[in-house]
């Protein structure tokens, strides 16, 4: 899985989309989700013009006025969708990755910065988990942090810190830890961790060289996260396992087909 997720800040400027096609080509992605795009529609012209392939299919969630608005694009070729589902700040793919049979979901959030609609937001996803039983990918913008370490002003509200973990808890989510840096979010000299990517556990198991990158903000307030099988650094790297892969009911049986 290659998966790209972005608060783009807006989607009308030229040097955006630019940015968005080279970093879907450089990093050869399956599943690109763009949050903040804050467009009120959307068309085949547009998405073309980020995603100039054959096999490229979207969704669409519209901007409020000028606030919030999803776009998630992904390669047919790769990544094979039989069901889209959406809800207000969220759109879900459910489908299978091509190349390994992998059945699940990747879903792109895009959070408020209200706490009362973070909650509904939290709500509705929980919902949709216990629809849908398959292992999911949680890409986005969740506008909420879980740590006094997520802000450098070292600020927390902890109603809304609990109550996100609680939805991951809930959700049984485990986050990739990103490769460089702390933050996704720079303002002036305010930094914050509002952008991140969870997976089920099993996803980790199916998919163990998937790591997390942190890429220049550019031209928004947010870092692009890229989330795969990144190109490999020169020396020794070493063996990563991890305990919950015991747990797996198929564990070993995949070790034995390696």
């Amino acid at each position: 899985m290659q998966i790209l997720s972005w608060n783009s800040c807006g989607l009308g400027l030229a040097r955006k989309k630019r940015t968005v096609s080279k970093l879907i080509r450089d990093f050869d992605i399956e599943v690109c989700f763009l949050f903040e795009t804050k467009l009120q529609s959307y068309s085949d012209r547009l998405v073309f013009q980020l995603w100039n392939i054959s096999n490229v299919s979207w969704f669409g969630n519209e901007a409020e006025g000028t606030k919030g608005g999803i776009l998630a694009m992904w390669d047919n070729s790769k990544f094979a969708v039989s069901s889209v589902e959406y809800g207000h700040g969220w759109i879900g793919l459910f489908g299978q990755n091509v190349l390994t049979g992998f059945l699940g979901a990747v879903v792109g959030v895009y959070a408020l910065c209200n706490q009362a609609d973070r909650l509904l937001l939290w709500k509705d996803l929980r919902i949709l988990k216990a629809a849908f039983e398959c292992p999911w990918f949680l890409a986005g913008d969740f506008n909420e942090t879980m740590l006094r370490s997520d802000r450098s002003s070292g600020f927390i509200n902890k109603v809304g810190s609990t109550t996100f973990r609680l939805f991951i808890d809930d959700c049984n989510l485990i986050e990739y830890n990103m490769s460089e840096g702390l933050y996704t979010w720079f303002r002036g000299g305010s930094m914050s961790k509002l952008d991140r990517i969870f997976s089920s556990p099993c996803c980790h198991l199916q998919f163990p060289l998937l790591s997390l990158r942190r890429l220049p903000r550019g031209f928004s307030d947010h870092c692009p996260l890229i989330l795969g099988v990144l190109p490999a650094e020169k020396g020794w790297i070493p063996f990563k396992f991890m305990d919950y892969w015991l747990h797996h009911p198929n564990f070993k049986d995949i070790v034995k087909g390696i």
